[in-house]
């Protein structure tokens, strides 16, 4: 019971810690509360003409480097939000929000659940456009849990008008959001992990968004 009522305190202390480091309100923020920008009929199909070309391989070692390219060829412009996702005994799940933000696990004691928990506000990627051409790389991070030798993810990538994360406060308009995928990749601990390795363990992942 004690040790329930100490995790529930750490939980709460470290959702509260992250929300403050985005938004006080604990809500999405919207992007018209700091810059004002004008949406034009044309901008409605700029979403699907924007060109990702990314060097995704079968499998990484933590460490490695994924390369991305962007190639905008509208005026408008473009930003993408990428996720990672994890495949389970089903189906993909979302597991970091962003995976230009670290993110930490925080293990429920009794049921075993684990909450992925980004650290700190919005990063760097999330507020820079692309207007022609735009290069991106990501260090693929630990993003396995305990003595997990490999598992299975792959990106999504969201293509919108306004940095992922933010809500624009207009309720009259839908911005146009285009969502695609990079193919699976393995994720393995070191160069000695054999892919037949890969097993699913029964682990609950809850991830904790903005």
């Amino acid at each position: 019971m004690k040790s329930n009522r100490i995790y529930s305190f750490v939980l709460m202390l470290y959702i509260c810690t992250v929300s403050l480091a985005q938004d006080i309100s604990g809500k999405p923020m919207r992007l018209d509360s700091i810059c004002k920008i004008k949406i034009d009929s044309s901008d409605y199909k700029s979403v699907d003409s924007l060109k990702i070309i990314d060097s995704v391989k079968n499998e990484y070692i933590i460490g490695d480097v994924i390369d991305f390219n962007y190639v905008n060829p509208t005026k408008t412009p473009l930003y993408v939000g990428i996720s990672l996702e994890r495949k389970d005994d089903e189906d993909w799940f979302l597991f970091f929000n962003e995976i230009f933000k670290k993110h930490s696990f925080l293990v429920h004691p009794d049921n075993g659940v684990i909450h992925i928990m980004p650290e700190g506000g919005f990063s760097i990627n999330t507020f820079s456009p692309i207007k022609g051409t735009k290069k991106d790389c990501w260090k693929v991070c630990d993003c396995l849990y305990g003595d997990e030798s490999i598992a299975l993810f792959r990106l999504k990538y969201t293509i919108s008008l306004i940095p992922y994360g933010f809500e624009f406060s207009n309720k009259n308009v839908v911005l146009p959001t285009k969502v695609c995928y990079s193919k699976p990749f393995y994720v393995k601990k070191d160069k000695t992990t054999r892919n037949q390795e890969h097993n699913k363990k029964g682990y609950k992942f809850y991830s904790h968004l903005w």
